[in-house]
């Protein structure tokens, strides 16, 4: 097979920016993700964007021709190319085993009111041109159940709102008889539903792929710590937007979608063939040096669960990239490892965020407001102008609601003793 656009791409003239972006294996996690070096300039999104990909190209049109958070465009073709990969059936296996892994992700992207999470996931499904079969919104238990059945099994789950539908499972209602059906969606198991009327109805080996979208301010008025703790939350990665300064007045959709479409190149022929990819030896020993040397840093800041179950994803992902940087075959070497650890990373700092944006309680909220401060401070913002305390009310106006109470929370985030 010739080498496709992608991998020319990729390997001409990167090797600078490639080696900054390696550096940041060799830092802190929790820090790794909530500032990057000036010297390096670049950011979180930089990180797991490889030189001369799609993805860096969704990053970069973003960028240029928007205000809105790039970090959505990356969340959007992960999930894209996640759901592509899981109905055609490919699947991935790690040295030594003779079990394959479905390739679904259940992402959830956090963002302001704002920012344009529905405009950014319709741009890049309109540019990357896969024909996937979507899951129609199921009102029940019963429901969902038909929707896999008649999508043979495997779905994307393209959601807005979705805070608020992990809240209707929890709650009960229609959705209730939902939360079992997910759970073993999360793990393959067959499902089954039996009424009088109906008759049976099963689903072998259902294969979901979720792409979820909430509001980051409402978030923990629908799902608190404890659904994040060790309910259907749990089972989710996470990604946390900020909003960017406002600075375009219109959005030239179809030149996004176009610039993007031509980075793609032949991504959307490759997404879809039911390839059984194999971890090399050699990525398997990258992965076992990264975690054991992540967990390490994290130091139980972390629930263990979460650093598991999103450590796990490295596997997944890994084929993801292996495709992203056009190489060619089926065994998923070292590089494609490397970048998918930096995702690994940037899902560990976002599920401490997320797991903040559900503690209401006092010290939680401290907390939060504290920390965004010093990550305003360390890239370079200016934390005693004289508006920055405004800037904090309007971050976090559901937390404080006046100035006196931002000053005070800027004190004591840039107190010595809290450093």
């Amino acid at each position: 097979m010739a080498k496709s656009r992608q991998t020319k791409a990729y390997r001409r003239g990167h090797t600078k920016k490639d080696k900054a972006l390696s550096g940041i294996l060799a830092s802190p996690a929790g820090r790794t993700m909530l500032a990057v070096t000036i010297r390096a300039e670049i950011s979180p999104v930089d990180a797991v964007a490889p030189p001369g990909s799609v993805l860096e190209t969704v990053v970069q049109v973003i960028r240029r021709y928007t205000d809105l958070p790039p970090i959505l465009g990356v969340g959007t073709l992960m999930a894209l190319a996640s759901a592509a990969l899981s109905q055609a059936r490919a699947t991935v296996r790690w040295p030594g085993e003779s079990s394959d892994i479905e390739l679904a992700q259940w992402l959830v992207m956090l963002a302001p009111s704002g920012t344009g999470k529905t405009f950014l996931r319709s741009v890049v499904q309109d540019a990357l041109g896969l024909d996937l079969k979507k899951l129609p919104e199921p009102a029940s238990g019963p429901a969902y159940l038909d929707g896999m059945k008649a999508n043979c099994g495997t779905s994307l789950w393209d959601r807005d709102e979705y805070g608020q539908l992990i809240r209707s499972v929890a709650e009960g209602g229609s959705r209730e008889d939902m939360r079992d059906l997910l759970l073993r969606s999360y793990d393959h198991d067959e499902l089954v539903h039996a009424t009088r009327t109906r008759g049976e109805t099963r689903v072998a080996r259902p294969v979901l792929t979720i792409l979820g979208t909430s509001v980051d301010t409402t978030w923990g008025d629908c799902v608190d710590a404890q659904m994040l703790a060790d309910g259907l939350a749990a089972r989710h990665l996470y990604l946390v937007a900020e909003a960017r300064p406002m600075t375009v007045p219109r959005y030239p959709r179809q030149q996004i979608v176009s610039a993007i479409r031509s980075a793609a190149g032949d991504l959307a022929e490759r997404l879809v063939q039911p390839v059984t990819y194999q971890i090399t030896p050699e990525a398997d020993a990258v992965y076992h040096e990264l975690w054991h040397a992540l967990v390490a840093d994290l130091g139980g800041s972390l629930d263990a669960a979460y650093v598991r179950r999103i450590t796990w994803a490295a596997g997944r992902y890994a084929v993801i990239y292996h495709i992203l940087t056009g190489r060619e075959g089926s065994r998923v070497g070292v590089n494609a490892m490397r970048w998918a650890w930096r995702m690994v990373m940037l899902h560990c700092y976002c599920a401490r965020l997320v797991l903040g944006l559900a503690d209401r309680s006092l010290a939680g909220r401290v907390e939060r407001i504290t920390a965004w401060v010093e990550q305003q401070g360390e890239r370079g913002v200016d934390t005693h102008a004289p508006g920055f305390a405004r800037r904090v009310v309007t971050k976090f106006r559901r937390d404080i609601s006046t100035v006196n109470e931002a000053r005070q929370l800027v004190s004591l985030a840039l107190a010595p003793e809290t450093r």
